[in-house]
């Protein structure tokens, strides 16, 4: 942290804090570095060896330690308040809270307002003001309020779910032996070979259980009551599983449901399960020991809809610390029945960034990512589309230039896109050819004309189109159901000596190729302009 991020060091302007097990964890630590933190918080919880360890050092005193738990914790209350006492005694400064509610999130939320007021109140740090904070230059706001703000709130349902943490639970070591403490359960998803995998689902009273990989057929899975640990389970052993990203279902007695022992993201509409069987030519998109860039969460205004936009946007290694040095910007779209977090956990494209950047493959630059559904509420929106196009040039554009040190000519911008979000950067670049000069199209089809769209003159003279475009690239997979229109499209728009850059390989309408896609075509941007 004090590397990547400009901190304050020293214990007077470090703290700790935790809720349940995390408080427990934060007690630990705070105890064994007393010369590293001067502010302790403990959300619903209490440990009595660290408290006293906490009461006999003499050598470092704590600035303030905050103690909370919900009212229905009685037991932990009481003994909260006796610890607090001591902790006066001894001279170390301590307040306590108690909250409506029990081992529950509306406690831990008030306990993190309560204490974040108690922080670096020495040495005049209080004295930084939102309005001097202002002055010096801070993000602009955003300019939403109310019962709107409210509601948008309670619906963003972003969800997360990283494999390396469920993993954890079954941790081991070089030696293959258990390298902790965790949980007798089954995954729900085990990788048992080149192509094959096991499916373990936990229903003791089911009747039926089946699962569903997207492009097989539905497979029952049978009770493990017979094997030592699976009382209760069922499960199946699949072959012919191709490498890969692969959503899957599960099936109780003919009803869908989720299996919370298998990663979960989110997909053709909801929360889905999904796993990765290991793909053995492609190392792009793993994790790896290299320089790291930034992944930023951020909120803009959106013109057509009237609601607060949420957008992703990675920056390469070294982004922070160059501050002179401005990027290029790419700005990648997510297909139907995702979000602006599919490029991030199913497809890995930061992993893929780092990467090629590591390698020396392709360019340093931002790349932005956006939620694609912009529909306004009188309904004037294109049915399929929406208004994203217009969305993301009059709105999402300005943003990112004046948020980010990005270069504002359309030879730095680029946008692509998988899918629907293919579509979408068709519709939009050929719209808003003084934003754009670069563009890929991922198994979203190529139109050359519709009857909403008349592209002939960009896409069959030559002349007009180098005058837009530095790049043009379209994919396909050769198992997509786009293949054969989007092939003949290439086709025809090639015989007017347009030169578009194609990309094709076996591969179908998924995550897999599209990932492929991004390994072609982010070294191929910004090549002439940089």
């Amino acid at each position: 942290m004090e590397k990547e991020f400009r901190v304050k060091k020293g214990r007077a302007y470090r703290a700790i804090a935790g809720l349940s097990m995390g408080s427990a964890q934060a007690m630990l630590t705070f105890a064994k570095h007393q010369d590293l933190f001067g502010y302790l918080g403990v959300f619903s919880g209490m440990a009595d060896t660290e408290l006293d360890k906490i009461l006999t050092e003499k050598t470092y005193a704590a600035h303030h330690i905050f103690l909370s738990c919900g009212k229905g914790e009685e037991r932990l209350a009481e003994k909260q308040q006796a610890a607090c006492g001591q902790l006066l005694e001894q001279g170390i400064p301590c307040s306590r809270a108690s909250y409506n509610g029990f081992h529950e999130w509306h406690v831990w939320r008030e306990s993190l307002r309560e204490f974040a007021a108690l922080l670096f109140k020495k040495d005049g740090i209080e004295g930084i003001t939102t309005d001097i904070m202002d002055k010096q230059g801070s993000e602009p706001r955003t300019q939403i309020s109310g019962e709107m703000l409210r509601k948008q709130t309670w619906e963003e349902q972003v969800l997360f779910f990283d494999p390396a943490y469920k993993k954890i639970l079954f941790a081991v070591d070089d030696k293959g032996n258990p390298a902790g403490r965790y949980r007798d359960i089954h995954h729900g998803v085990e990788i048992e070979g080149k192509a094959e995998v096991s499916f373990w689902f936990l229903a003791p009273d089911a009747e039926k259980v089946e699962v569903e990989v997207y492009g097989m057929e539905r497979r029952k899975l049978n009770r493990a009551d017979g094997e030592e640990g699976s009382q209760g389970y069922w499960t199946v052993r699949l072959e012919g599983i191709e490498p890969g990203f692969h959503y899957h279902e599960y099936y109780v007695n003919g009803n869908p449901v989720l299996n919370p022992m298998a990663p979960v993201g989110y997909g053709a509409f909801k929360a889905i399960n999904f796993f990765e069987m290991p793909e053995t030519d492609f190392h792009e998109y793993l994790l790896s020991d290299i320089p790291h860039g930034q992944i930023h969460l951020n909120y803009y205004q959106s013109s057509q809809t009237g609601r607060t936009k949420m957008c992703y946007v990675y920056t390469p290694p070294g982004y922070t610390r160059n501050i002179e040095k401005r990027y290029p910007v790419l700005y990648l779209q997510h297909g139907g029945g995702e979000n602006e977090t599919g490029w991030i956990w199913q497809g890995k494209i930061d992993n893929i960034a780092d990467c090629l950047i590591a390698e020396g493959r392709m360019r340093e630059m931002i790349i932005v990512m956006n939620s694609g559904y912009a529909f306004r509420r009188d309904g004037s929106s294109h049915h399929s589309l929406g208004s994203f196009d217009e969305e993301l040039v009059k709105d999402c554009i300005p943003f990112i230039d004046h948020m980010y040190r990005t270069v504002p000519e359309r030879e730095s911008r680029a946008m692509a896109g998988l899918s629907m979000g293919g579509m979408q950067t068709q519709r939009t670049v050929f719209r808003n050819p003084e934003f754009f000069a670069w563009a890929g199209i991922f198994s979203g089809g190529l139109v050359i004309e519709d009857k909403d769209s008349d592209y002939r003159q960009i896409l069959y003279d030559r002349s007009s189109f180098e005058k837009i475009f530095q790049m043009l690239f379209v994919a396909c997979g050769t198992r997509d159901g786009f293949y054969s229109t989007t092939k003949e499209a290439v086709r025809k728009v090639k015989a007017h000596g347009i030169p578009l850059e194609v990309f094709e390989e076996e591969g179908g309408h998924d995550w897999t190729f599209w990932r492929h896609c991004a390994r072609e075509f982010l070294p191929k941007l910004f090549i002439k302009t940089i």
